[in-house]
């Protein structure tokens, strides 16, 4: 049984409401983090995408519903490579995937006196297969990796990146007619491919982001968002909110603070060594380093590229250098590359209350202050300082790891 391009692209369309409807409307309902958003601002591009074109294949006449039909399904695959990149907690870069709808977009009149309904196609086809080829690499990369869905998404979308590069450059090799006619290459196959790529994306988006949600119940916020638990660790907004609610009622039970803001020394000279990956891991084997050492009530944000921040009570610890120097030890009892001999130091500033209530201003710009001092000092520094209400600095200390 053969099928026509209008009736194809129809199946497509009404595929990818059933895929996206359900994921956008989780998305809208639950709140979810920006990560979760990019995807399902990747599915709506999508829906519109195939909506332009099962009306240019009925219709097969004028450029602009394939320009935006074009332009859309490019941007799709870059949204969701966002949307991956956020949620292994690095920048969306989402001007990229911007910049290529318009240029697909931008292909098609330029060439439609020509080509016709395949104006840009090579273009197109590019771009798509480069975006879908960076979506499998990133779901390759921690911490994503670990789970098996986004292992089976990264495997999908790498495949099917490297069919669309293989048929631009059919295309460009033979033409446009003979590609029309070749069963492999032909639209009916990429339609097939795209429909079935944009089934597996739903499945695996899906489970992926249900298993995160389950290990780690997303909190709210007051901004009516969610937390990023993406490195098993607050986001930096979601710590600054929490870490203010702890220290109104600290005061109002009397109870002294200690602010710590602990990094992670020569994290970019590393990354440059031994590659992002490593780099990742690294950070990954920090949060673990923190999650263990830390009172089991402090909060730990991530304020980004391997720098976060702690806040505990001072009733279940003498001091705040204790829990800084609680980190640094355990750091140093954890390798990072035991084969390669290789392990992590960290510069710690903290912020202690010298008494309840100085206000978390007062007490952020002290930490940052103390953690400027222990990084210029050569690394695997605590830097600590008791703030009073005032602002006034009790005593300013660092302290180096004995080695």
């Amino acid at each position: 049984m053969n099928f026509d391009a209008a009736t194809l692209q129809l199946v497509n369309g009404l595929m990818a409401i059933i895929c996206a409807v359900p994921f956008v409307l989780h998305t809208v309902f639950r709140g979810h983090d920006r990560s979760g958003l990019y995807w399902s601002l990747g599915f709506m591009s999508g829906l519109v995408s195939a909506g332009c074109y099962a009306v240019s294949a009925t219709l097969n006449d004028g450029w602009i519903i394939l320009a935006v039909a074009n332009g859309a399904f490019a941007f799709t695959l870059g949204a969701v490579w966002s949307g991956t990149r956020l949620f292994n907690g690095r920048r969306s870069l989402i001007q990229l995937p911007m910049l290529g709808g318009l240029i697909c977009a931008a292909l098609v009149p330029l060439f439609w006196a020509e080509h016709g309904v395949w104006a840009g196609a090579a273009g197109y086809m590019v771009t798509v297969g480069i975006f879908a080829g960076l979506i499998g690499w990133e779901a390759l990369r921690p911490p994503l990796r670990r789970n098996v869905y986004a292992r089976v998404f990264a495997t999908a979308m790498i495949l099917g990146g490297l069919y669309q590069l293989d048929r631009a450059l059919e295309l460009t090799a033979t033409g446009v007619k003979t590609i029309e006619a070749n069963p492999l290459y032909g639209t009916a196959t990429a339609t097939l491919v795209v429909t079935v790529l944009l089934v597996i994306s739903s499945i695996c988006l899906t489970a992926i982001r249900a298993e995160r949600d389950t290990q780690h119940r997303l909190a709210p916020t007051p901004g009516g968002g969610a937390v990023n638990f993406s490195m098993d660790v607050l986001s930096a907004p979601a710590f600054a909110a929490g870490a203010k609610d702890r220290m109104v009622r600290s005061r109002q039970h009397g109870i002294r603070v200690a602010l710590l803001q602990p990094r992670i020394d020569g994290l970019s000279d590393f990354q440059v060594a031994y590659g992002a990956s490593a780099a990742q891991e690294a950070i990954l084997r920090f949060v673990a380093v923190l999650r263990g050492s830390v009172p089991p009530t402090a909060i730990i944000g991530h304020l980004g590229e391997g720098h976060f921040a702690v806040l505990a009570m001072m009733d279940e610890v003498t001091t705040g250098r204790d829990v800084a120097r609680g980190i640094l030890t355990t750091l140093a009892e954890t390798p990072l590359a035991p084969e390669r001999g290789l392990r992590m130091s960290a510069s710690v500033g903290v912020a202690e209350q010298a008494e309840p209530g100085v206000e978390w201003d007062i007490l952020w710009g002290a930490v940052n202050e103390r953690l400027a001092a222990a990084r210029a000092d050569a690394g695997n520094v605590i830097a600590e300082v008791r703030v009073a209400r005032d602002g006034s600095r009790v005593d300013a200390l660092g302290h180096k790891l004995a080695s």
